[in-house]
């Protein structure tokens, strides 16, 4: 199994992690909310699982823009 990130803004791979390499308890997925595993974890038919994150382009677009946090999307 692998761990797929990808930015939720843009959708940009980020990047993966095989499983073998790391502990997925180090993580810190289990500190997320029930309703933040919804929103930001899934996995695919094959067993592989999704991370939706924010890539550093989109963080310091939100960083420069902090009113873009009220919008939908900020990617044109």
């Amino acid at each position: 199994m692998n761990i797929y990130y990808k930015c939720k803004h843009c959708h940009v791979p980020i990047g993966k992690i095989g499983v073998d390499s790391v502990n997925t308890v180090n993580l810190g997925f289990e500190d997320l909310s029930e309703l933040e595993r919804q929103e930001y974890l899934s996995y695919d038919e094959e067993g592989h699982l999704h991370v939706t994150s924010i890539c550093e382009d989109c963080y310091e677009m939100l960083i420069k823009h902090p009113d873009y946090h009220a919008l939908d999307t900020f990617i044109q």
